[in-house]
This record gives structure tokens, C-alpha cells and sequence, in this order.
């Protein structure tokens, strides 16, 4: 992706709707999966399950003390490991010097690094890792997809999201730099023989794929202007946008999405 479409990405993705309810999508799928391998959330202290822990002193927030530490990979200009911040003990990585000095500006701990090979980040160090919309960018996905699932640590998860449905290629995908749109099959093809199980592999972007996928369409045919998607709607319709994606956070893993601009995926590292 070209510096002037990070700057430009920088500038809206605080507001706009897209970026606010993938933000809620992703950081829902890693507490709901880290949660599973016995990672509650450190503002939800859990009782004492047994007189073992309790007969020692140790008390169920103490025990939770250390927040999750999570990598976001091809972190952008930052609006996600921000979020992430919040809330775990995050570091992003990204190839390109603009995304690292945008990030920066947050505050956030950021790293300049490249997948597969560039990674300057300790192996088996991570509860969690996520490429948010990134392998779709890297000519070798598979090795990049491994060199993640590197850094984790036993049981630890990855969370992939990328962009779906070939058919709808068109020039917002040239524009962001893409080489590839997935399908289920060629995203699932890609963890065999990277240490890495599934857990998730769902359509998203569902709710409001049918207008997607209509003005898709529409772009491909000659018949609306290419585009890269940037500019934020009018108040209100940005607001009903936003709630409507962001409501997926609920049904990801829970109900089956036929169909969707996008594919989330949670993979666990393997013993």
C-alpha cells in the first residue's frame, strides 16, 4: 500500500464506520478465544476455583495480573493496536516507514519489520497475534501465515481477517495494493503445515454484503467511478453503518455467515 493511501487512511480511520466495527470484531474474537485457553479479562477478576490458589495467598486479580500480549501485525497507522492497548500488552509491526511513524504517534509500542522474514519480535513470546487485513498484500501468505504462528506461545491464537470473493475483484483492490481475494478453501489451505489449527474460519462482512457487493459490481462493470473507500459518510448514515457491521462481533463463531466481503479466521498454535 502507497504512502499516500496510508495518510489518507490515517486521517479517516478513527471515524469511519468500516474500521470502528472491525476494531470491536477483532478485539471480541481475542478475548472470547483467549478466554477459552484461560485468559479472562483482567477488569473481570474470577473467584478462586479451588482452596489450592486460595490457601496460597494468591487472589484470583493477582493471579490474572498480566495482561495478554498481543502483536498486531501489518499494524497500519495504528487505530487497532490502539484498541488494542487498551486493553492487553500490545506492540504492532509494519513494513512501511509511514505506518510506523503514524503509529507511533499514539503512543503505542511499534516496530519497523517485514513477514516472512524481517520479524524483530521474540518467538513463542505472544498469547495472540493478529494480521487484520494483511496477508492478502504478501506474495508468499503461506510462510508469512507460519512466521506469525511463530511467535506464539503453546495454545496461543492467531486472528486472520482478509478480504473474500474473487468474482468481486475490482480497482479498490489495485488501489489497497491487494494480490489476492480469498474463499474459504484458500484461506483454510494456507494453516497446513503451519503448526496451526482452526477454531474459526466464517464469512463476516455479511449484514451489508449484498450493497457491497452491488456496488462492486457496478465498479467492475465501468458503470461507478474506482475507488479506494476512504470518505467518511454523513453523521448519521456512518452511525447505522458502524452498528450494523459491528453487531457481527456477536454472531462470528455462534451462527453460521453464509456469504461476506470478508473471512475471519481464529487458529490456534499447536502443542
Amino acid at each position: 500500500m502507497d504512502a499516500e493511501l496510508l495518510e489518507k487512511m490515517g486521517a479517516v480511520e478513527e471515524r469511519h464506520w468500516w474500521f470502528r466495527a472491525k476494531r470491536e470484531i477483532i478485539t471480541t474474537l481475542l478475548w472470547r478465544y483467549l478466554s477459552l485457553h484461560g485468559k479472562p479479562h483482567p477488569g473481570r477478576p474470577r473467584e478462586p476455583r479451588s482452596k489450592t490458589r486460595a490457601d496460597c495467598g494468591v487472589s484470583a486479580s493477582t493471579a490474572h495480573a498480566r495482561r495478554p500480549r498481543v502483536a498486531d501485525l501489518g499494524c497500519g497507522c495504528g487505530a487497532l493496536l490502539t484498541r488494542l492497548a487498551a486493553d492487553f500488552d500490545a506492540v504492532g509491526m509494519d513494513s512501511s516507514a509511514v505506518a510506523v511513524e503514524f503509529s507511533s504517534r499514539t503512543g503505542a509500542k511499534v516496530v519497523a519489520g517485514r513477514l516472512p522474514d524481517e520479524v524483530p519480535l521474540e518467538s513463542g513470546s505472544f498469547d495472540a497475534v493478529v494480521l487484520a487485513d494483511v496477508l492478502e498484500h504478501i506474495e508468499d501468505d503461506r510462510a508469512a501465515l507460519a512466521a506469525a504462528g511463530e511467535l506464539l506461545r503453546t495454545g496461543g491464537v492467531t486472528v486472520v481477517t482478509v478480504p473474500a470473493q474473487p468474482r468481486l475483484w475490482s480497482g479498490w483492490d489495485e488501489a489497497h495494493g491487494h494480490r489476492r481475494r480469498y474463499t474459504q478453501r484458500s484461506l483454510a489451505a494456507l494453516f497446513e503445515g503451519a503448526g496451526l489449527e482452526a477454531e474459526l474460519v466464517s464469512y463476516f462482512n455479511t449484514l451489508l454484503f449484498p450493497a457491497a457487493a452491488a456496488a462492486r459490481l457496478l465498479e467492475i462493470r465501468g458503470l461507478r467511478r474506482r475507488t479506494a473507500d476512504l470518505e467518511v459518510p454523513p453523521g448519521a448514515i456512518n452511525e447505522i453503518l458502524y452498528r450494523i457491521f459491528a453487531a457481527e462481533r456477536h454472531l462470528l463463531g455462534r451462527v453460521r455467515l453464509p456469504v461476506g466481503l470478508s473471512l475471519a479466521a481464529v487458529l490456534k498454535r499447536k502443542p
